[in-house]
């Protein structure tokens, strides 16, 4: 984390797969960790891959389409799951648009039931995700310091 604030402007976006869910995290002001699900359910997710759309002059990632094979469909097959700027209906360079979404899940209840079912790439039956433990997840979006994160959770 150190590293990348000391270049803030460089780094456009970080991708990451390591929970296999679909998720993200604000770093740092400026950069944003785009997490995405993974092909194996293992976890209970449904099977899922992202598809980014890049800027054409600053090759900056400005939306994804999240691609799902939801398993309890017979026959299953990946299929479209949603598009970030249409499910959540903000545009411009994700680095921009993610940081808005944080805020948002708190003041609409639509907005924060698209990144709950989104979690598990459709797979609700399995989500872990409840009323009680919605802080939890909420808070590890936006407070990347264990302090700061506690003191938000305990806040909520």
């Amino acid at each position: 984390m150190g590293i990348i604030e000391k270049y803030p402007g460089v780094i456009s976006m970080s991708l990451a797969g390591h929970t296999h869910m679909d998720e993200f995290r604000l770093m740092s002001p400026g950069n944003a960790l785009v997490i995405t699900a993974g092909i194996s359910p293992y976890f209970g997710n449904n099977p899922a891959y992202k598809i980014f759309t890049l800027d054409g002059v600053s090759l900056a990632p400005i939306d994804y389409s999240a691609v799902n094979y939801n398993l309890s469909i017979a026959p299953a097959a990946f299929s479209d799951y949603y598009t970030f700027s249409q499910a959540y209906e903000l545009e411009g360079p994700l680095a921009a648009s993610l940081p808005e979404l944080f805020p948002a899940m708190l003041g609409s209840n639509a907005v924060k039931a698209q990144y709950q079912g989104a979690f598990y790439s459709g797979n609700n039956a399995l989500n872990p995700i409840t009323t009680t433990n919605w802080p939890v997840y909420w808070c590890g979006i936006g407070y990347m310091d264990g302090s700061e994160f506690l003191n938000a959770v305990n806040a909520f």
